[in-house]
């Protein structure tokens, strides 16, 4: 939007705020303002929370429960959803889902409603100390699972794959953060959005591999061993690159001569005569191409 410049005497210059947003974060006559300035860019911001919105969500008796709905409501920011529903039943559902949602709570429920409500405030610092924790989580995820892979301590697989709960709730509180704060860099907001959505995925991914094995117990060779250890590796350089500040296009070239390398033993693996290691070497492929993606978000 554009606003014209009022000259007031022979120095003052104002700019008019926008009427909404003004009314959103309740600004009144005498309120104080921070002003940032960047280059040709100056960032007008309050530390004032905006009123609270109400979201609404329904659900009929033909319906089953779909935690979608409401997650969506948690990402977009809103502080509180009031549910409707038919059945009874859906409750449950819903009590279950609020593990998943850090700082939602169920405050006041009834026969056919309830009424969820976020009962911690979400601040800007909290994104980045949450997001390295992610990767971290992750990273351990892949390491710790070709050891236990490698040393055929199949059983104890099923630690690693609880760590995909906490990565979902982790990667659904910074969702939140993103949608309602943004990034600390504006214009990175939906790269970063994306990013961390690959990183749910991915904990997907690890935890899948991790059943797999863990159920079929498969016998898989030296290639496929060394080709996983390849994708943990890939992981953590991934990780590396994000926190640098300045990338040289070499390692950027080096990610991408990873990836190819990875596909090229994956796809070797779905080659061969074990349909064991063919059906790992698609879990290799799966996380491979989604660690690529989502370099493309951030670099």
């Amino acid at each position: 939007m554009k606003r014209k410049v009022i000259q007031i005497a022979n120095s003052t210059q104002l700019v008019s705020l926008p009427r909404k947003w003004a009314q959103k974060y309740g600004i009144n006559k005498g309120d104080e303002l921070e002003i940032a300035e960047t280059g040709n860019k100056l960032t007008v911001s309050i530390d004032k929370e905006p009123s609270i919105e109400v979201a609404k969500v329904k659900y009929t008796t033909s319906e089953k429960f779909i935690k979608r709905p409401i997650r969506l409501m948690y990402k977009l920011g809103y502080d509180e959803v009031e549910v409707q529903f038919e059945d009874s039943s859906v409750l449950e559902d819903i009590q279950s889902e609020m593990q998943n949602l850090l700082g939602f709570e169920i405050i006041s429920q009834g026969r056919s409603s309830c009424t969820i409500k976020s009962v911690a405030t979400a601040t800007d610092s909290e994104f980045d100390p949450i997001l390295r924790r992610i990767f971290l989580m992750l990273i351990s995820m892949a390491k710790d699972s070709y050891s236990l892979i490698t040393e055929k301590e199949f059983a104890k697989l099923k630690d690693i794959m609880l760590l995909e709960k906490t990565n979902n709730k982790l990667t659904l509180f910074c969702l939140r953060l993103l949608g309602k704060k943004g990034y600390k860099d504006y214009r990175r907001t939906p790269l970063v959005y994306s990013m961390v959505n690959q990183l749910e995925y991915l904990a997907d991914d690890f935890r899948d591999l991790c059943n797999y094995v863990m159920t079929e117990k498969p016998k898989l060779g030296k290639k496929a061993l060394s080709c996983y250890k390849l994708v943990g590796d890939q992981l953590e350089f991934f990780y590396k690159l994000f926190y640098k500040t300045n990338i040289d296009v070499k390692e950027l070239y080096q990610f991408k001569q990873n990836k190819l390398d990875i596909l090229k033993q994956a796809t070797f693996l779905l080659n061969s005569s074990s349909k064991q290691e063919n059906y790992f070497a698609h879990f290799l492929l799966k996380i491979n191409d989604a660690l690529y993606h989502a370099l493309e978000h951030i670099h």
